[in-house]
């Protein structure tokens, strides 16, 4: 195994050592650039990481039925960099915003969080409480609303 697959594996980027993989052994990939390539890989991975995504809430939400909820919580607070793409473009009820504060307020200053979101004031299932939500999501990582 190549030290490049092996890094990627190492910094839990499994899907794009997959891909590279693939791309090494297979002679579809010959005409590509290198660019082309490694965007392929970066969007099987950005991919797989928001299908995970999805799932956030529903975990919790199992978690919590079957007595896991302080397990997953404490294994969300270990991940290296946890990536929250589409932050508020889905509505959620009031427990899913306190989880997903509950698991920003654990890593706090102790790991790397990525959120990304394109809000629109025009998102009707955006309501006062969500926007309050983000305000506090957004000062805890010391950034302002609308920055």
């Amino acid at each position: 195994m190549s030290p490049t697959i092996e890094g990627l594996r190492e910094l839990k980027l499994t899907v794009m050592a997959r891909s590279l993989e693939e791309q090494r052994t297979s002679t579809l990939y010959d005409g590509q650039a290198f660019e082309e390539r490694l965007g392929l890989s970066v969007d099987q991975e950005l991919c797989a990481r928001k299908n995970r995504r999805l799932r956030l809430f529903e975990d919790l939400a199992i978690a919590r039925a079957d007595g896991r909820l302080v397990e997953l919580m404490a294994s969300l607070a270990h991940v290296e960099v946890l990536v929250v793409d589409d932050l508020f473009i889905r509505p959620c009820d009031t427990q899913q915003a306190a989880d997903l504060l509950e698991v920003l307020e654990d890593r706090h200053q102790l790991r790397a969080t990525i959120a990304g979101s394109q809000r629109a004031e025009e998102c009707s299932h955006l309501t006062s409480g969500w926007w309050q939500l983000s305000a506090e999501v957004t000062a805890m990582f010391g950034r302002g609303v609308g920055a």
